[in-house]
């Protein structure tokens, strides 16, 4: 009977040894894969920036390229569109336009994305 009691008594410590051990594991890998999904966050959210500040040059640009078109002598300026905040873009155009002209062009262009 000893002998039994000694034999369970190392096989439940063997048991709660292996029990704990696989609880650090999977905290472990969890942990790993909590850091990875915040640096794919991180990534898809610099990525959506990027592209919306990509989806409003070509879209401005594009309004920009329509109105140098509706008005046959104008200088083409290479860099049209500049970033100067995070939500605050500049369209260079070196002529009056009416506003009535200019919004149809922007719904226009800005709904295609």
């Amino acid at each position: 009977m000893k002998i039994q009691t000694k034999l369970l008594i190392i096989f439940s410590f063997l048991v709660l040894i292996g029990l704990v051990f696989s609880q650090f594991l999977i905290i472990n890998n969890s942990t790993k894969i909590d850091k990875k999904n915040i640096k794919n966050k991180e990534k898809l959210r610099e990525l959506t920036n990027e592209n919306f500040k990509n989806k409003v040059t070509l879209a401005l640009t594009k309004v920009r390229d329509k109105l140098i078109s509706n008005i046959k002598e104008s200088n083409i300026y290479l860099d049209p569109v500049k970033q100067i905040q995070e939500d605050y873009f500049v369209v260079s155009f070196y002529d009056k336009i009416d506003k009535d002209q200019l919004k149809p062009i922007i719904n226009e262009e800005f709904n295609h994305f």
